[in-house]
Order: structure tokens, then sequence, then C-alpha cells
């Protein structure tokens, strides 16, 4: 009698598509928001300015923990009825391991903030 395959279950399967995802997806979460918060400059001025005050902040690396921290954030806010990005949730699962607010005028991160380990800077 030959051995049954693995039939994984949807959220597994969810889970290592998440965590294949996020590992080909990005590889140093600095280079990730610095690129997006200097993406759609046309004045290159303001470019260059935006850029020379971000280079102050240290790069902060991806680590293992943290794709399965986000794989699991997307699953229980899901659980809610929230949805977010793969994204939005590795920002908030490295945020939490670093105990660091997340700095954003993104509405979706307050919805999260109501059911994830994380702090959303607010004025």
């Amino acid at each position: 009698m030959e051995p049954k395959a693995k039939n994984y279950s949807f959220s597994a399967n969810h889970i290592i598509l998440s965590l294949f995802f996020f590992s080909t997806a990005f590889q140093c979460f600095h280079t990730f928001v610095s690129g997006s918060q200097l993406s759609g400059y046309s004045d290159r001025s303001r470019y260059e300015k935006l850029r020379d005050k971000l280079r102050y902040f240290p790069n902060e690396q991806i680590i293992d923990l943290d794709y399965e921290l986000a794989a699991e954030y997307s699953n229980l806010c899901r659980t809610k009825g929230i949805q977010g990005s793969h994204t939005d949730f590795l920002i908030c699962a490295v945020s939490s391991r670093l105990k660091m607010k997340i700095y954003t005028n993104d509405k979706d991160f307050i919805h999260y903030s109501n059911y994830l380990a994380i702090s959303v800077y607010q004025d």
C-alpha cells in the first residue's frame, strides 16, 4: 500500500504561497519603504531632498519570522473581514518585531491595529 500524498488545507497553501511571495518579492525593508516613498516625484530636487533624509534611517533586515507573522496577520484579519496587501502585513510584522510605530496616512493600518500587535503613529 502506497502512502497518500499530503493534502494541504487552504490555509496551509495560503501560508506557503504567502511565504514564497514574501521571500521572492522583498530583499530589504528599508529599500522597499524608501523606494515607495520616493516613487512618483517629478521634481528632481524634491526627490533628492527626501532621498537624502531617508538615508539617515538604518536598513532593517526582514527575517523568516517576519514572513510567518505577516501570513498569520493576513489570515487573522481575513477572519475579521479585513483585507490587506501582503506588503501591508509584512510592514506590520516587521514593525511589531522591532516595536516601532508605523508612520503612514494609509487608514488601512488603523483597521489592522484593532486586531494586530502594531502601533500606528498619530498626530
